[in-house]
């Protein structure tokens, strides 16, 4: 008996030290961020449209977060849909916004094609993170317009720049053209060439002729 009233005696203030540790923890709740605003799919001209987004980021603990707020960051990231990466060995390569901004307003200087965007909110004291998908289809704007062939800058880079005929009402102006397909850093631009195809295939081939050399473009895609 004597051995069994012992126990519980020793038993009690062990039971009322767990009780007094709680302030050993630091218990909060987490909060759940939210992404809305943000379209199923955005469809842009290349090198003639921007890519526009202005998505609304909510936080069950604080509400709507803006751009400005300290705790979080910021980014768009960009592949493409179908598989293989935009930039050679870098899986979501691309950053739309470098600027960090919540908003993104950028030229779609990109080939045309399907691509997926995930725009990622970070808060920054956890490192949670909250993100949204959402389709970019870039259409082409060469299929029929004017062609202009410049020198851009002090430094005469060649630039090729369309004003693109979408339709009997529409034109739009289409910069750079050649940056998104490869082109090198060639300067002091002297004339394009064409050379009709009577075949479907390859099509007809325009020759971009540089100072420093010549290149040559292959319609593809029917484009």
């Amino acid at each position: 008996m004597k051995r069994y009233k012992l126990f519980v005696l020793l038993f009690i203030p062990l039971i009322s030290s767990c009780f007094d540790d709680k302030g050993n923890y630091d218990y909060h709740e987490v909060a759940e961020i939210t992404i809305e605003g943000l379209p199923e799919l955005l469809e842009v001209v290349g090198g003639a449209e921007h890519i526009v987004a202005a998505p609304t980021v909510k936080s069950s603990l604080e509400g709507i977060i803006t751009e400005d707020n300290p705790n979080f960051t910021f980014t768009y990231k960009m592949e493409l849909k179908s598989g293989g990466t935009i930039v050679n060995g870098a899986y979501w390569g691309v950053t739309l916004n470098k600027n960090g901004r919540k908003d993104v307003d950028t030229l779609a200087t990109f080939a045309a094609n399907t691509y997926l965007c995930m725009f990622i909110v970070t808060d920054i004291r956890t490192g949670r993170e909250t993100a949204k998908l959402f389709d970019i289809k870039v259409t082409s704007p060469t299929y029929e317009g004017w062609m202009v062939l410049c020198n851009e800058g002090a430094q005469n880079r060649v630039r090729l720049d369309m004003i693109s005929v979408l339709s009997k009402e529409r034109t739009l102006p289409a910069y750079d053209l050649l940056a998104s397909l490869g082109l090198p850093e060639v300067t002091n631009a002297r004339m394009l060439g064409w050379a009709p195809s009577r075949f479907a295939n390859p099509g007809d081939v325009i020759y971009l002729i540089s100072e420093k050399g010549s290149f040559f473009c292959i319609r593809r895609s029917g484009h």
